[in-house]
């Protein structure tokens, strides 16, 4: 997340009467949204390369929203430069936090036809081996 406020920091003139901290503070909820929209909206079967582009339009997403509710000076340095932000905050978020918990998997199945596993079957026994032949003398 130390990436995180750097990036914000160095972007911070963008956002004209924002503080860093305000901006920040933008960019970290923003990249809370992104990891459990972008795993309703994915699906398994798609390329990990496809799945970072729908990250990256969510992550677009809300930056127009965040930046529409802090309304800086400049409309689309602040949407570029917020856009980055979030979603690079998004990477870490899912990245550290996200990824391999449950509830990304749960999101995930949502929409993507997977359907909760399977109860387990009664397994039925084995049948009796033959009974072993009586030699022949």
């Amino acid at each position: 997340m130390h990436s995180v406020l750097l990036v914000t920091a160095t972007a911070a003139p963008a956002f004209r009467g924002l503080s860093a901290a305000t901006v920040a503070m933008v960019a970290t909820i923003g990249g809370l949204v992104v990891p459990p929209v972008t795993s309703l909206l994915k699906r398994e079967k798609w390329s990990a390369p496809v799945k970072q582009s729908i990250a990256a339009i969510v992550s677009i997403a809300v930056a127009i929203a965040a930046v529409y509710i802090t309304a800086p000076a400049d409309f689309s340095e602040s949407l570029v430069a917020l856009s980055a932000i979030i979603f690079s905050a998004s990477q870490v978020i899912y990245g550290l936090y996200f990824q391999r918990s449950t509830v990304e998997s749960a999101l995930s199945s949502v929409f993507s036809g997977s359907s909760a596993p399977a109860a387990p079957t009664a397994v039925t026994p084995a049948a009796a081996p033959p009974a072993p032949a009586t030699p022949v003398s």
